[in-house]
């Protein structure tokens, strides 16, 4: 099972993800970035990182499959 990595950037700014997460396909990977961005949205954490960040889906070889803007 491939390893996804979620990094968080903005400008010249970056939070690399040094965990990952194990699942099957890169639309399984999109779907858990997209459930942890509405997690953050409800618990107000986007409001308070601020404007301007995305995050990017990578592979464990630094391959950038996707990339959602967080605003």
């Amino acid at each position: 099972m491939p390893r996804f990595y979620f990094d968080l950037s903005r400008l010249d700014e970056l939070l690399p993800d040094d965990q990952g997460v194990c699942v099957d396909t890169i639309d399984e990977a999109i779907f858990h970035a997209r459930t942890v961005i509405d997690e953050m949205r409800d618990t107000g954490e986007i409001d308070l990182i601020g404007k301007g960040w995305c995050l990017s889906i990578r592979t464990e070889v630094d391959v950038v499959l996707a990339s959602i803007s967080i605003d």
